[in-house]
């Protein structure tokens, strides 16, 4: 759970159901509601299977549709605690708590359709979304991490044979060739709302491959965090007073964003305002990280879609570099699935996969994990006044 941040969420997401069952299970409840308590318990039991809790010789939490299996079921028996706690209507819950035991206050957003897990301590990241009615965490991803056997392979192939890799213990096979190529290792969590600026200099291969200088430090940073519960939803507002490095200069910067959950619905807005506290304009490439993870119908039923001057689409793994877009996603047409974000403001989007090299009992195999979203601008901020960007995330059932 210390190596791997997913591992303890998905954890500390089984004990969050557990607590709201001990809630409920205190509560007087009728003959109905005791049958639908059994079958919540059912679900929780199913979501505490052990194999994707921890990375063994069987792969366990490097593969996706085990984490996915146990996001499915603890979705689901919070989906049916809704059932007996709520009413039909928009709602909004609002829960401010250390919910992964690091001893820093994390936000959980629930509405009857979503669940948004925010960390106002690192970078005031996405950690979480949940897509209740067809329970899945659209946030299933996983950072790209050393593992020893990676030094194997990579000394494996600079030898003589590169189909195979030899260990103290045994043969290590390896299921195909150039995985030493996907051999790249992030410094930040790979989640969403990650703020990113990078130098002129950052290519899609650089910011791929986490081999790039980043020029602010607002990416895994403490931010302020305000919650407003409103009539139509929730209003979160996430504020860092931080700097970025403009030539040798360390100038001083505010980023603010502003994150509207409506009590009915799946969609998100998200307002960003930069404020340049320099006493000279300045220019920045300004950037906003998504990641997304929707395989459950396979690389066959998915494509990833941008829309705007340029229109295009192609397969979920794909690398794309697309100027002047106005709307991107992942569309899926096994779960009748569509992630779409709209940007008021033409992006250059970039996209890439994220993809890992993990050890399993039949040899090292690569494990796609999810896609990157990155639209980006270049802005111009005069001094001591804000620049808006405005972005929208839409979920919608096909």
């Amino acid at each position: 759970m210390a190596k791997y941040p997913e591992s303890n969420n998905m954890h500390k997401k089984m004990l969050w159901v557990g607590e709201k069952i001990n809630r409920i299970q205190k509560e007087q409840l009728s003959s109905e509601e005791k049958e639908l308590l059994i079958e919540i318990k059912r679900e929780k039991y199913r979501g505490q299977c052990n194999c994707a809790y921890w990375h063994g010789v069987f792969g366990g939490l490097y593969l996706p549709h085990l984490r996915g299996a146990i996001y499915k079921h603890l979705i689901n028996a919070e989906r049916l605690t809704d059932r007996l706690r709520r009413e039909k209507n928009g709602w909004v819950d609002l829960h401010r708590f250390d919910f992964d035991r690091d001893g820093k206050e994390e936000l959980i957003v629930e509405t009857p359709k979503l669940n948004l897990y925010l960390k106002p301590d690192k970078g005031g990241i996405l950690f979480e979304l949940d897509y209740k009615p067809k329970a899945i965490n659209l946030l299933d991803t996983l950072t790209r991490r050393e593992e020893g056997y990676h030094r194997q392979l990579s000394e494996s192939v600079a030898g003589e044979n590169p189909e195979t890799v030899e260990s103290i213990h045994d043969r290590l096979e390896v299921k195909e060739a150039g995985l030493e190529q996907l051999l790249f290792y992030d410094w930040y969590d790979r989640k969403s709302l990650i703020d990113h600026f990078l130098g002129e200099e950052t290519t899609l291969e650089s910011f791929s491959r986490c081999q790039y200088e980043e020029k602010g430090d607002f990416v895994n940073q403490p931010y302020q965090l305000e919650v407003k519960e409103q009539t139509e939803g929730a209003r979160i507002h996430l504020r860092r007073d931080g700097h970025i490095w403009v030539g040798s200069d360390w100038i001083a910067l505010t980023v603010e964003k502003v994150l509207s959950v409506p009590k009915e619905g799946a969609e998100l807005e998200i307002l960003y305002r930069l404020w340049n506290r320099h006493n000279q304009k300045m220019g920045v490439l300004f950037g906003v990280e998504f990641n997304i993870s929707m395989l459950e119908g396979g690389f066959d039923n998915s494509r990833l879609f941008v829309r705007g001057k340029h229109p295009e689409e192609a397969e979920l793994n794909s690398t794309l570099n697309v100027s002047n877009a106005t709307a991107f996603g992942i569309r899926d047409s096994a779960t009748h699935l569509e992630i779409v974000i709209e940007s008021r403001t033409p992006a250059r989007l970039w996209s890439f996969p994220i993809e890992t090299v993990s050890l399993s009992e039949s040899g090292l195999e690569k494990n796609y994990q999810s896609t990157v979203i990155f639209p980006n601008w270049h802005l111009e901020l005069p001094p001591g006044e804000p620049v808006e960007v405005r972005l929208v995330k839409r979920i919608s059932e096909l």
